[in-house]
């Protein structure tokens, strides 16, 4: 089954070389990339040029910019088949990465999306750490945050589709993701088919991170309010990401805890084909415990502080 690869760039030409290089390395040979210029103003397009004598790889360029969720919609457009696998002009794809999430897509039908867990690597290439969330722990996690890197996906087209494509300009991932999630199977290979580079030019999250920001709440309000009829308070989404630099006291951790359990349960008794319900008790309780331990940690940590800043002003 052949795979449309799409591949929007803006001003990317320190990485783009290697991107396309680590493409066309596939194992996986059966593939179109679509590359998709937006208006860039420095060698991207002679950069792709390079590669045009490749059969497979289609080059769109544009003289204006777009931004990268109208050039995604038109990558799906153009693209000519079913599959549709992301890429970024900065990230690096594994040799075996096709290979891997199209042997997935054909044993489980139906799925609509499949990701990957990413090495993180700097600026120069250099290794940081490797992230991902177990597949069995998809679910859960998106009503929580946007736990998955949008280069290491492979879509099914009717499916992106069938929910109008990409909407948003800023958080454009997480909205595909949950409106995916709450219609389709979707999926996970729990080990690392891409390096996802971190840069001070990164798209989207890096160079926009107000609006990145805002538009990821909005996303998170609406994915909660179709599970659950209320909002809670702002510093408890913050704590369900594990930041509780704003909740007050023990009473308040609580509180945040009794949150996530009410949401919890009406999110396991909510009808979705991905709904696997020993998966989700587990990693309610997995997070829960997770929680209380971090919740503990910064409020006995902040007790040490006082009690330090205490000792230093009294007097001699």
């Amino acid at each position: 089954m052949p795979v449309s690869i799409i591949m929007p760039v803006y001003n990317g030409a320190r990485y783009l070389e290697q991107a396309i290089s680590s493409v066309l390395g596939q194992s996986y040979r059966d593939f179109e990339l679509i590359i998709l210029n937006d208006g860039s103003t420095d060698q991207t397009l002679s950069i792709c040029e390079k590669f045009a004598a490749d059969p497979r790889i289609r080059i769109v360029d544009h003289a204006t910019k777009a931004g990268i969720t109208a050039r995604l919609n038109e990558g799906i457009a153009l693209a000519q088949y079913e599959w549709i696998a992301r890429m970024d002009a900065d990230d690096i794809c594994h040799p075996w990465r096709l290979a891997k999430q199209m042997r997935y897509m054909e044993a489980h039908p139906g799925c609509a999306m499949v990701t990957s867990w990413v090495h993180l690597i700097d600026e120069e290439g250099r290794y940081l750490r490797t992230e991902g969330i177990p597949a069995a722990y998809l679910y859960y996690t998106l009503h929580f945050e946007c736990c998955i890197f949008h280069p290491a996906v492979l879509l099914q087209r009717k499916a992106v589709e069938a929910i109008a494509g990409y909407r948003l300009p800023f958080a454009e991932d997480y909205d595909l993701f949950v409106r995916l999630m709450k219609r389709f199977p979707i999926g996970g290979i729990d080990e690392p088919l891409l390096s996802y580079r971190i840069h001070n030019k990164s798209l989207h999250r890096h160079l926009h991170p107000r609006e990145y920001t805002e538009s990821s709440i909005q996303v998170w309000q609406q994915t909660w309010l179709s599970v659950y009829p209320q909002l809670p308070p702002d510093r408890y989404r913050l704590a369900f990401q594990y930041d509780y630099h704003a909740l007050t006291d023990a009473a308040d951790s609580r509180e945040c805890l009794a949150w996530l359990d009410r949401f919890s349960l009406a999110l396991l008794h909510l009808d979705n084909p991905n709904r696997v319900i020993p998966d989700m008790l587990y990693i309610w309780s997995y997070k829960r415990n997770l929680m209380m331990k971090q919740m503990a940690e910064q409020f006995s940590g902040r007790q040490l502080f006082k009690r330090r800043q205490h000792a230093l002003c009294a007097p001699c």
